[in-house]
């Protein structure tokens, strides 16, 4: 009998409570952590004060590190992702900005909120976004320039390019220059231009003949603010107008 009870072995089992992550909308922007950390602050004059979400702004380099990202999977349920660029991140929405400027991608948004917040809220955060993130507010907040000028030259260019190649671009697009040239022109004026860009894409006639009318109208840009645009900053302005097509 001792024998027998010697051989049992009591069956223990360590029950943990469930964790409970909390929810996170991430900021992020080509020129740094200061224009994501505007971007957030705008976000957050938005939200209904209850509404049981985080707002934070890092930088592109730590969403882009594979170790950062799954720090913030097990510790956050997070929600989308809203800036410049995207980060790429799995699961998580990508929301441009200029698509929160134009209500484009609303949809998408209000989709990812529904985890945090009901119908009422949702309606009465899309109510402040429209206040909040007024075009000339939000280029205010990515660039130390003066957003009304920097919006007349980039409208210069815009008109410049639809002279040369007769193409109309539509306002979605345009939203998207404003922003993207925005902080292009805050990247070269710091001498932090984005280098990488794969050029052999822009291969056939057409696409060439674009790229040429690109350099040629935008141009106007490097005169007024005295920088170089490289090719490969070119290369995104491409990518907008492209998709404009």
């Amino acid at each position: 009998m001792d024998d027998i009870r010697s051989k049992i072995i009591p069956s223990t089992q360590v029950i943990y409570p469930k964790e409970i992550k909390k929810n996170l909308i991430i900021t992020c922007c080509f020129t740094g952590i200061g224009t994501a950390n505007n971007v957030k602050n705008l976000l957050l004059d938005s939200m209904p004060e209850e509404v049981d979400c985080d707002i934070q702004a890092f930088e592109i380099e730590r969403l882009k590190d594979e170790e950062q990202t799954d720090i913030f999977n097990k510790l956050y349920n997070i929600l989308a992702v809203v800036g410049t660029i995207d980060p790429g991140l799995p699961k998580a929405p990508y929301i441009s900005l200029e698509s929160v400027i134009s209500g484009n991608e609303i949809d998408k948004f209000n989709d990812a909120l529904q985890a945090c917040m009901t119908d009422e809220q949702i309606l009465s955060f899309n109510d402040q976004l429209i206040h909040n993130f007024s075009l000339e507010r939000v280029i205010n907040s990515i660039t130390i320039l003066d957003a009304h000028l920097v919006m007349d030259n980039i409208d210069r260019a815009i008109r410049s390019y639809s002279d040369l190649s007769e193409q109309i671009i539509g306002n979605v697009t345009r939203m998207s220059l404003y922003v993207h040239i925005s902080c292009l022109i805050e990247r070269l004026i710091r001498n932090e231009p984005i280098t990488t860009y794969d050029l052999s894409m822009i291969d056939d006639t057409n696409a060439k003949q674009t790229f040429k009318w690109i350099k040629e109208a935008f141009s106007v840009i490097e005169k007024i603010y005295s920088v170089e645009i490289p090719e490969s900053e070119y290369g995104y302005i491409f990518d907008i107008i492209r998709a404009n097509a």
